[in-house]
């Protein structure tokens, strides 16, 4: 029998930072992989929704991660959602022999891990209701939890409208989820990145076959690893509605 560390001290205020880091900073998923392995489970300068809050998975109760990720799925309309990855707190590597379960009085449901760390939180109204924890058989400070936001693009035929509904989502979620004293801590959200691990890549522009856009702003990725970037602006996009971009290969979109 495995035994699990407690998940349940998490308070509103870490919560809500949640719910800000995640909606303020840049975040990725591959389009070959359609929403990333987590699914169920970015702003000024190059930043990465890390919500070191939650630092500690220790600190969520299923109850706040279910209400992180069903908040943010449902301002995303389509064109965002939350992404959770649980790695070693040291390393930031994956953790092999990671579990985790919704453990309650009445529940205890197995979540589903990726090999790169990616959670699959199941949305579950009885251990909603059974006020259940989320547990992990390794301590507490042996583990760190990341949370992302994740524009959700067409795999193909992408077109600046796509680009201008992820953006301006993204900026109105900020309002719909957030209190007011923290919408003022909020830096805006400027548009959607196509982005790379391999620099000489970039993006054609219909109308502008000899000026693709570059790749080359540099960024990190769920993964923490580095990438290049080539950006469009949600202002951009309002202005080129209806126009095809098409991305290398490989490619991952990030707010910024």
């Amino acid at each position: 029998m495995i035994k699990f560390q407690s998940m349940s001290d998490t308070r509103p205020p870490a919560r809500w930072a949640a719910f800000l880091a995640a909606l303020t900073c840049a975040t990725s998923a591959t389009a070959q992989e359609a929403a990333s392995p987590a699914a169920s489970a970015a702003s000024g300068a190059d930043q990465v929704v890390e919500v070191k809050q939650l630092r500690n998975p220790g600190m969520m109760r299923y109850r706040d991660a279910s209400d992180l990720v069903s908040k943010v799925g449902e301002a995303g309309k389509g064109h965002l959602h939350a992404v959770i990855r649980v790695t070693a707190a040291k390393t930031h590597d994956p953790v092999p022999d990671l579990r985790i379960v919704i453990d309650g009085e009445h529940t205890h449901v197995p979540v589903s891990i990726s090999p790169t760390g990616f959670v699959t939180l199941p949305i579950d109204p009885a251990a909603y209701a059974d006020n259940a924890d989320l547990v992990s058989n390794k301590t507490k400070a042996a583990l760190d939890v990341s949370i992302f936001v994740v524009p959700d693009l067409p795999a193909a035929d992408i077109r600046y409208d796509d680009i201008g509904a992820a953006t301006a989502v993204a900026q109105s979620a900020i309002g719909a989820i957030l209190p007011w004293y923290l919408r003022m801590l909020s830096p805006s959200i400027k548009g959607v990145q196509f982005c790379y691990l391999d620099e000489h890549q970039a993006v054609a522009i219909a109308g502008q076959p000899d000026a693709p856009r570059a790749a080359t702003e540099p960024a990190k990725d769920t993964m923490g690893r580095q990438v290049f970037c080539a950006r469009f602006t949600g202002v951009e996009a309002s202005a080129g509605k209806g126009r095809a971009l098409t991305p290398a290969p490989g490619w991952q979109a990030l707010f910024w």
